[in-house]
């Protein structure tokens, strides 16, 4: 009886751990690959919030913060519009006086209510069907993974003292 040296048996149990660990590195690569483009709509979202909140810190109006903050957001195709039905809003809170721009039927929570005297925060809530809408396909590809984004919000916040 010949002997077969132990390193020709272990390569058959190479191959298939291998073949039985490679799915588990490919599904994680692609998700990763994946998340990438919803990371940078949630960056650019929240430095939107903040150059908005440093205008408005200088005293400008929900209007305009939304045009400092569209500046900001063109870097990814998405722009603020003052249309019904947009799922894009701007909310200016300074002190008790709340104004805001954009859809009109988009409700942002305020939480907590109000602000201290001397202070701005500004909330850019952007609604992902609004982001699937706009030509951006950030989250379209998750749904492949069984991902569904519908009802949800990015909605961030930043506050400032007023100059």
């Amino acid at each position: 009886m010949r002997r077969t040296p132990c390193g020709k048996r272990r390569r058959g149990a190479q191959v298939l751990e291998l073949l039985m660990v490679s799915p588990i590195f490919l599904i994680a690569l692609v998700a990763s690959v994946e998340y990438l483009p919803l990371l940078i709509t949630q960056s650019t979202i929240t430095q939107a919030a903040i150059v908005g909140a440093r205008e408005a810190g200088k005293g400008a109006d929900a209007e305009w913060v939304a045009v400092a903050a569209n500046e900001v957001l063109e870097a990814i195709d998405i722009e603020i519009m003052d249309t019904l039905g947009s799922g894009m809003k701007v909310v200016v809170e300074d002190g008790a006086v709340v104004t805001s721009w954009g859809d009109p039927s988009l409700a942002v929570p305020l939480d907590p209510p109000s602000v201290d005297v001397g202070n701005v925060r500004v909330t850019v809530c952007i609604l992902f069907s609004a982001l699937k809408t706009s030509g951006n396909p950030v989250l379209s590809p998750y749904n492949v993974f069984g991902y569904m984004f519908t009802g949800d919000r990015f909605q961030i916040r930043a506050l400032v003292r007023k100059e």
